[in-house]
């Protein structure tokens, strides 16, 4: 595919730039879900393929609602798309990421009440590194992907699988294969897990040895941070997006990129949640049974 930019005349924005990077960063890890699974009977295949399970149990009346809860955010996120309104989808965009990431959250939660390899309700934070520590890896691609080391220099990090990505390669051009979009969302979402952790590093740490306010972290101590942060998955690529529309910044998904720039990231944003529903839910199923899964929609 030739070179193609998101503009013609306007004047290339901050914000426009925030956002088309990430749409690409969107579409980009879609399309390689359908370049790995075209055939989404064959996904729930290799989930049953990768994941073992010791014994069937029931399902919980807490793993029901959060399901329910899950199916229902899922629709809501796909109100534009299906509208197909620009307008409202611009709009939208706003609130798909919160949407998107709330679908993921609760089926992994109802995952998690079935399971019981965690605490239900425990924090974002605790099942973020759970995930990332000891369930990703059991999971097809490309929710296995884990991105370890210092993001600030992308040649140190490690990908588990390994996959092969351009280092250095620009998130907002449409050229690149798809696994490199895989890539750079996780190493997105790694520069902003590893900017938190430095923070709550100095909150921790507000003096020096001397007794001095510390005004920043020495290189040694970020790369003992960036060692300790535990591996980024896709979850943490979605949390950061849902976390930053609601807490920081709205002004990416009201600026002048274009239409269709839009439309990639609906289409993205629903088609990676929705392969994580099918993930979780698939080994939801391998608990409690076809059956019994199943006929939660039908109650």
């Amino acid at each position: 595919m030739a070179l193609t930019f998101f503009f013609e005349e306007a004047e290339l924005t901050s914000a426009t730039a925030r956002f088309v990077g990430i749409a690409n960063c969107a579409i980009g890890t879609y399309a390689y879900i359908k370049e790995q699974h075209p055939d989404r009977i064959a996904y729930v295949g290799a989930v049953a393929r990768s994941v073992r399970v010791k014994k069937r149990v029931s399902l919980t009346a807490d793993a029901e609602r959060l399901l329910r809860v899950s199916w229902q955010t899922e629709a809501a996120a796909g109100v534009a798309k299906a509208v197909s309104e620009p307008g409202f989808q611009r709009i939208s965009s706003h609130t798909l990421p919160v949407q998107a990431y709330y679908a993921i959250f609760n089926s992994l939660r109802a995952l998690a009440a079935t399971s019981g390899f965690i605490d239900v309700d425990a924090r974002h934070a605790r099942f973020h590194e759970d995930f990332g520590r000891n369930r990703a890896a059991r999971l097809p691609t490309p929710w296995n992907v884990r991105l370890a080391g210092d993001p600030r220099s992308p040649a140190s990090t490690s990908l588990s699988p390994p996959l092969t990505p351009t280092i250095g390669f620009n998130p907002m051009e449409r050229r690149h294969a798809a696994v490199e979009y895989v890539w750079m969302a996780l190493l997105i979402a790694r520069r902003w897990k590893l900017r938190e952790a430095i923070e709550n590093w100095i909150a921790r740490n507000p003096k020096t040895k001397a007794g001095k306010p510390r005004k920043g972290v020495t290189p040694g101590a970020v790369r003992g941070i960036a060692a300790d942060l535990y591996p980024t998955t896709l979850l943490d690529f979605i949390y950061e997006l849902r976390r930053q529309a609601n807490y920081e910044t709205a002004d990416e998904y009201f600026s002048e990129a274009d239409d269709d720039d839009v439309e990639r990231f609906h289409e993205g944003l629903l088609g990676i949640t929705d392969c994580a529903l099918m993930s979780f839910e698939s080994w939801l199923s391998l608990y409690v049974g076809k059956v019994e899964y199943c006929s939660v929609s039908q109650r």
